[in-house]
């Protein structure tokens, strides 16, 4: 008797079988793999910087030896696409040259670090209106400004996180402690804060200003924010 040979429909049929099984068991975890990709990450609303507040925040490099300082300031007006004033009057007064020579490597930092670094060589300082950043003399740089510190998401963030919600009134006086404290009038300094509808307001020249704003976003950082989380109104 001749053994019959299986027909090629049963196999067919397994297959087709074995094909929705798996189907069945691993389109779900494909599926749900899929849903694990991340979304691009939401987008920081810069809405309330300034021009210099945004070329601040450009990462560059620097790569100088022995370069004029004016040429250096040149380069990084067009980096930065940052309108940079040089006081040349009150440079000269403090017998500074505009070509002294300095040096500096520096790479892929915030330009905020590499123009204080560069500054520090030349023995000078800056400060800042909306549009423009102006290099000067220290004397010339220390008057006094008022801004606005809207800190209200990082404090809604620190009671959302089980900690009690800290007052104005404590945040006022953990900046004082903080940074720089012999420059608050509790100390004989001429910077002051104040709280008014929710907000912290500070009388302080540029750099203790932007220590400040230094510490906010640290403290901020420690909290899972991001930049945004601080609000400043100049």
């Amino acid at each position: 008797m001749k053994r019959r040979l299986p027909t090629i429909a049963p196999l067919r049929a397994a297959c087709s079988a074995f094909v929705i099984v798996w189907s069945i068991l691993f389109a779900p975890l494909g599926a749900q793999q899929a849903s694990k990709v991340p979304s691009p990450s939401a987008t920081i609303d810069d809405s309330h910087l300034t021009p210099v507040d945004r070329a601040m925040a450009l990462r560059l490099s620097a790569d100088f030896e022995n370069a004029p300082f004016s040429k250096v300031i040149e380069h990084f007006r067009k980096a930065a696409k940052v309108d940079i004033d040089l006081d040349p009057k009150r440079l000269e007064e403090s017998g500074i040259a505009i070509d002294f020579p300095v040096t500096l490597q520096l790479e892929n930092q915030p330009f905020r670090l590499i123009l204080e670094r560069l500054l520090r060589q030349v023995e000078v300082t800056y400060y800042e209106t909306s549009d423009s950043i102006v290099i000067s003399t220290g004397s010339n740089c220390g008057y006094h400004e008022v801004r606005i510190y809207n800190v209200d998401k990082m404090l809604t963030a620190i009671e959302e996180q089980g900690h009690a919600r800290p007052t104005l009134g404590e945040l006022s006086l953990l900046v004082q402690q903080s940074v720089a404290p012999t420059s608050w009038d509790e100390l004989g300094g001429s910077a002051s804060t104040s709280n008014f509808g929710g907000r912290l307001v500070v009388d302080a020249d540029q750099q203790l200003h932007r220590e400040l704003e230094a510490f906010l976003q640290k403290l901020a950082k420690s909290y899972g924010l991001g930049p945004d989380a601080i609000r400043v109104t100049k």
